[in-house]
């Protein structure tokens, strides 16, 4: 016979107590139970059950009371240390109270040690599909978990004594409840990981769901500007002998939209605006509904330019919000503590490197660097201020926009929520095998590989954007949801690789591949 440790017991002594304590745990099992499962196995107590069971084995024994008297018995000889021989040889009949003969059981013929060993199989056929290992540590497990940590993480950091206390302790304990304690403490980590995971989560998402907002804004408002600027435009090009009276009061105007601006918003550019003109920084803008030019003679009123300074105040801070947005990126992040601060490399993982950026700055001349960048260069001072400029470049553009968001959407969200869709499955299995008595050996095994295999789910799904939904950046927030699926279902997922592997890699005459 093994004991629980696996270990072969030579004692035939020892080899009756884990008999006994085996039955002891399969009868408290079973006694928990609402169904009668036990009870419909006997003579005596099977007219009692209403319920239909089916019968798994056949009992040791005819009646469910000469079961629990002849266990009784024995344990009870075990503990007042009888000898085998004494133990062996036990009465298989048990004197009834009134006198009168007892009925026959069908165990007379049995040995106490062979009742027992009947005893335990019957048993731990009925309580299948749990057994007594399972049973055994989730009783130990359900303890350890009322009882609460034997001591929290930080403290083992600063008290040994409490540390090597609590190894010790371990040491006294058998596999079973080693196995539950490991698997407490794995549980309490991974709830605290799963609270932390999900705020990074809502972070990042929220981070992401503001990016693609601010780039569909940006689109409307450009939309909309162009369309207000173009019906200025035409009503100015019908009156275009008019508004030469004013030549003076517009002054020297580079573009038929530098013309609406200073026409409905009362502002002469500089001579090196360009035609949305909203990066000057001089540039306040005047809320007014129209702009009425007047002489002597004319009294003009434009109709249109209540929408364009509209439009273009809106234009103004959407194109701003989405700089703000990617600066939170191309700036790179850092970590100040109090000795030093930690700059993280994050623009160099979308193609911002400030050092080259830097020595393109300084290789360029004045000239080159106020043509290239427009109206950011209408206040240039110094050569390092090219470099702000090209940094103010980048921040604006949709393209840089784009990659940053294409990443969160494709790649990193999926994988932040394919792991809360595997720790949500981890937790709602646990809970399952814990309601069955069905926790195992390798159940603090099995909480890590479902982890990881969520996440590499989730890092996956970014791969089949497109087979699956077709997505792109902007859209890829539905993916996050699909990563949430395939981190709940992680066999669903490799289900549909092997199918998908099956079409790429099937031969031409239609035969399956063959398993290697």
């Amino acid at each position: 016979m093994e004991n629980q440790a696996g270990q072969v017991i030579s004692d035939p002594r020892k080899r009756l107590q884990e008999l006994l304590s085996d039955i002891k745990v399969l009868l408290g099992y079973l006694g928990q139970l609402c169904d009668p499962v036990l009870q419909a196995h006997f003579e005596d107590t099977r007219k009692n059950v209403t319920d239909v069971v089916r019968l798994r084995s056949t009992p040791p024994c005819r009646t469910y009371h000469h079961f629990l008297s002849r266990l009784a018995i024995i344990g009870l000889a075990v503990v007042q240390g009888k000898t085998i021989e004494e133990i062996q040889n036990l009465p298989a009949s048990i004197t009834r109270t009134d006198g009168a003969s007892p009925s026959p059981e069908g165990d007379e013929t049995q040995d106490s040690i062979s009742f027992l060993y009947w005893s335990r199989d019957f048993l731990a056929s009925v309580a299948a599909p749990a057994t007594i290992e399972t049973i055994a540590i989730t009783q130990a497990y359900i303890e350890e978990r009322t009882r609460g940590p034997r001591s929290w993480p930080i403290g083992r950091w600063f008290n040994r004594d409490a540390n090597r206390q609590e190894r010790e302790e371990l040491r006294t304990l058998d596999l079973r409840q080693v196995v539950a304690v490991n698997l407490s403490t794995r549980v309490r980590y991974l709830q605290r990981w799963a609270l932390g995971m999900v705020a990074v989560t809502l972070l990042t998402s929220i981070f992401a769901l503001s990016g693609r907002l601010a780039l569909q804004q940006q689109h409307d408002a450009v939309a909309a500007f162009t369309k207000s600027n173009a019906m200025v435009q035409a009503y100015l090009h019908d009156h275009r002998d008019i508004l030469t009276t004013f030549h003076d009061q517009l002054g020297d105007l580079t573009s038929d939209t530098d013309e609406v601006r200073a026409v409905c918003m009362g502002q002469t550019p500089t001579a090196h605006g360009d035609n949305l003109g909203i990066r000057e920084a001089s540039f306040v803008p005047v809320p007014l509904p129209s702009r009425t030019l007047s002489s002597q003679t004319t009294v003009i009123v434009v109709p249109g330019c209540g929408e364009f300074g509209r439009e273009f105040r809106r234009m103004f801070s959407v194109t701003l919000h989405l700089q703000s947005w990617n600066s939170i990126v191309t700036r790179g992040p850092s970590i100040h503590i109090p000795w030093t601060t930690v700059s993280l490399k994050v623009p160099e993982l979308f193609g911002v490197v400030p050092l080259t950026i830097n020595q393109l700055a300084n290789d360029m001349t004045e000239t080159s660097c106020r043509e290239i960048g427009g109206p950011f260069a209408a206040r240039l001072k110094q050569e390092t201020d090219c470099a702000r400029i090209f940094y103010n470049m980048i921040e604006i553009s949709e393209d840089v926009a784009s990659s940053i968001l294409g990443a969160l959407t494709l790649y990193l969200l999926p994988c932040l929520y394919a792991y809360i869709g595997a720790v949500a499955a981890t937790m709602r299995m646990l809970r399952r095998k814990i309601d069955a008595y069905q926790l195992s050996f390798t159940d603090r095994g099995r909480i890590g590989q479902n982890l990881v295999l969520g996440v590499m789910c989730g890092a996956m799904i970014g791969l089949f954007a497109g087979y699956l939904l077709h997505a792109d950046a902007a859209q890829g927030l539905g993916l996050s949801a699909l990563a949430l699926l395939a981190g709940y279902n992680v066999s669903g997922v490799f289900g549909f690789i092997d199918e998908l592997s099956d079409r790429v890699f099937r031969p031409a005459n239609g035969t399956a591949p063959a398993k290697v």
